[in-house]
């Protein structure tokens, strides 16, 4: 006879939430038998094994969608084009986290050195620089000045589609920086 785990169990020696392994049973990924007496799923060692996959094609980014498909109906290259198209998901997104992580560089490097440019404006050409108008009186509004949020929302999604790639402008009240400049 096979050994037998209750989800609890299982939650336990693999550290993945109950509602984890529910949700994973409702997507096919498992399949525990069902005590008619007792209503207690059991695991056996098969639904050990998928479970450990779930966990490492989880850990490579892949949907859960996939991890199913994968585990009970893909064939070998159907799983090697899954694997071709994480691999170059995955580069954009190591682009992306680039992109952003040298923006957070230079943003940190600017806070710092504020105080050097108090007073002082430069007008520069920068392909990265977007000014949203839209966030003057502390409210948004359209071009026309409209502030209902349905009328704003093509506006808006133009400025939201440029994010991260564009470095919002905004106005820092003297009131805020004296208060900056004083605990320096």
């Amino acid at each position: 006879m096979s050994e037998k785990y209750k989800i609890g169990d299982i939650s336990k020696l693999l550290g993945i939430p109950v509602q984890t392994l529910r949700y994973y049973e409702e997507q096919g990924i498992v399949s525990p038998h069902k005590d008619d007496m007792t209503g207690y799923r059991y695991y056996d060692a098969w639904d050990l094994n998928n479970l450990l996959d779930a966990v490492y094609y989880r850990a490579l980014d892949f949907s859960v969608k996939q991890t199913q498909e994968i585990l009970n109906f893909d064939n070998l290259y159907e799983i090697q084009t899954k694997y071709e198209n994480q691999e170059k998901i995955l580069l954009q997104k190591i682009q992306d986290y680039k992109r952003m992580l040298e923006i957070i560089s230079k943003q940190k490097m600017k806070m710092t050195h504020f105080k050097n440019h108090i007073n002082k404006f430069d007008i520069s050409r920068c392909p990265e620089l977007l000014f949203s108008r839209y966030r003057l009186k502390n409210c948004f509004q359209s071009k026309k000045g409209d502030t209902n949020i349905q009328n704003l929302k093509l506006e808006m999604q133009e400025w939201m589609d440029e994010i991260p790639s564009v470095i919002p402008t905004f106005i820092i009240m003297q009131a805020s920086l004296d208060n900056v400049y004083e605990n320096l």
